[in-house]
């Protein structure tokens, strides 16, 4: 029996050892940090007479006015459009520190400021003067000038950083009357097999495929087919297969149909140096049907000129 006791009571200590050690525990990952919610915000303004739409991605409690976006009320963001000539002379000109700067496409000067701002006081008759920093941004499209100044008060908590609220301004989108040649000088109507396009004098079509070779509004286009919609509720879907490969992918609306624009390059081999080689597909669904043309770039008169031009043609679309 005393033979037996060591052989126990280490079996014992043994099994309390075991009992105390606690299974090895991964650590508990980190929490992702919160993702900060966004909406896209449409601010009009109206340069020469013409309202434009200038669309950025801000933070979700931002609102948009005619003109500006405010935050709780307060003015953030002014935007002001005008002739570019307007513009320099009237901003940028008494400003001896712009310097330059690219943020997405754009090429932006930019300048900052410093002055005493009014501000409302709860409960008082009078606004009292509080210390601003402002931070303008200034490019030109098509003779338009735009100026974008993003304002805050120097006594309250910063609303954005700069580089964030340039990461807003590197993806500005701006939406433009797309205007069309219907009835204008110089174009002519065309049935085309379904529908009708106002295009150049002087346009040919042979086997579908559009051709004019007046300077100034040349182009080639090839006119594909009509097909009829499968899918109505998804009528791109098979389409954002098809060109799935895209490189862009925009949408529209023509004469008052739904579009899409799907853009695509490739390189085509050349004894010398392969050539990049581009087309734009347009969808034009017309309820039933789905009309299906593709722009190709000539080279040498830029490409975005050329669908500029091109999808003016096509808002002139009459179906039937």
């Amino acid at each position: 029996m005393r033979r037996f006791l060591p052989a126990l009571a280490a079996l014992l200590l043994l099994l309390t050892l075991c009992a105390c050690t606690k299974p090895s525990e991964e650590p508990a990952p980190s929490p992702a940090p919160p993702t900060e919610e966004t909406k896209k915000l449409a601010v009009t303004v109206n340069p020469d007479g013409e309202e434009q739409r200038l669309i950025l991605e801000c933070p979700a409690d931002w609102e948009a006015e005619y003109g500006c976006i405010t935050c709780e009320g307060r003015l953030l963001v002014g935007f002001y459009a005008d002739t570019a000539e307007s513009i320099q002379s009237n901003y940028l000109q008494r400003h001896d520190d712009i310097q330059t700067k690219r943020l997405g496409e754009r090429e932006f000067q930019t300048y900052t400021e410093e002055y005493m701002g009014k501000e409302a006081v709860p409960g008082e008759s009078e606004a009292r003067r509080v210390p601003y920093q402002s931070w303008s941004y200034y490019f030109a499209e098509d003779g338009i000038g735009y100026l974008i100044r993003l304002e805050q008060s120097k006594e309250q908590e910063e609303v954005i950083s700069i580089t964030d609220f340039e990461e807003i301004l590197a993806g500005l989108e701006i939406e433009k009357p797309l205007g069309t040649t219907e009835n204008a000088v110089g174009y002519e109507k065309m049935e085309l097999g379904g529908f009708s396009l106002w295009l150049p004098e002087g346009t040919t079509c042979e086997d579908g495929s559009l051709r004019n070779e007046r300077a100034g509004t040349e182009f080639l286009a090839t006119v594909h087919s009509v097909e009829s919609i499968t899918d109505k509720a998804a009528p791109f879907a098979a389409y954002d297969e098809t060109y799935s490969d895209s490189y862009r992918v925009e949408e529209h609306e023509f004469g008052g149909y739904a579009a899409k624009s799907y853009h695509r390059s490739w390189e085509e081999p050349d004894d010398a140096l392969p050539m990049k080689m581009h087309e734009v597909i347009y969808c034009i669904d017309t309820g039933d049907e789905m009309i299906r043309l593709t722009l190709t770039p000539l080279i040498g008169l830029g490409i975005s000129t050329q669908c500029e031009m091109f999808e003016k043609i096509l808002n002139s679309i009459e179906v039937g």
